[in-house]
């Protein structure tokens, strides 16, 4: 997947599909992303992508397996949505790079606060055994830390951004990597969620990891 969102240059969805796109009804163009969406479609196991479009597809980008379907639909996927859930928000998981650049541009133009959507907050943690478990190939039910990731999922659900300055609960269970910096193989960092929990207002120098709006100004 790395090789072929590294072939486009522009965000599919915005760019070609949708009306205001520089390239809506290229004649190359047009033709060669909707046979994207199609395929993408098919191996989710539907077969009316040219009917439903993007929007119909939707509650399908969630899926591990929805690699292509994430690629094609980069906006309705959340890629462009630095808000959304941040799993498989990432280039190995399909979004285009130029679309994680638009929700990256739209941080760097919003306060350095924490702002959670309380529904898509609890949709990452919601998500979080099945996405880690489809990425190990394991069934993370059957496995002795699943009551550990449950009671990480139930804590973070309720306390917020905050919770990512618990020490016991700052890193993911099983990579061990901080929440707040994210796993370039699966998620995007939270940070961009939560950058004044994860401690990026001020900081100095400023973690690459962090929106640009949180950095101190030495003007």
């Amino acid at each position: 997947m790395a090789a072929e969102v590294s072939n486009w240059g522009l965000c599919i969805e915005t760019e070609i599909f949708q009306p205001s796109g520089s390239f809506h009804g290229d004649p190359l163009i047009m033709p060669m992303a909707e046979l994207m969406l199609r395929n993408a479609a098919y191996s989710l196991g539907r077969a009316d992508s040219d009917a439903v479009g993007c929007a119909g597809l939707k509650h399908l980008c969630s899926l591990p397996d929805a690699r292509l379907l994430r690629m094609v639909c980069g906006n309705t996927c959340g890629c462009s949505d630095p808000y959304a859930s941040v799993w498989h928000k990432v280039p190995t998981q399909g979004c285009l790079p130029v679309c994680l650049q638009q929700g990256t541009d739209a941080l760097a133009a919003s306060a350095c606060e924490d702002k959670v959507v309380t529904e898509e907050w609890d949709l990452l943690w919601d998500l979080y055994p099945t996405s880690l478990g489809a990425f190990y190939g394991s069934d993370m039910t059957a496995s002795s830390i699943y009551p550990v990731m449950l009671n990480l999922v139930n804590f973070m659900k309720s306390a917020g951004c905050s919770g990512l300055t618990n020490q016991s609960m700052q890193r993911e269970i099983g990579t061990r990597t901080l929440w707040c910096e994210g796993y370039p193989a699966l998620w995007r960092p939270l940070a961009g969620l939560c950058p004044v929990s994860c401690g990026c207002l001020g900081a100095n120098p400023l973690p690459t990891y962090c929106p640009s709006s949180c950095a101190v100004n030495t003007t």
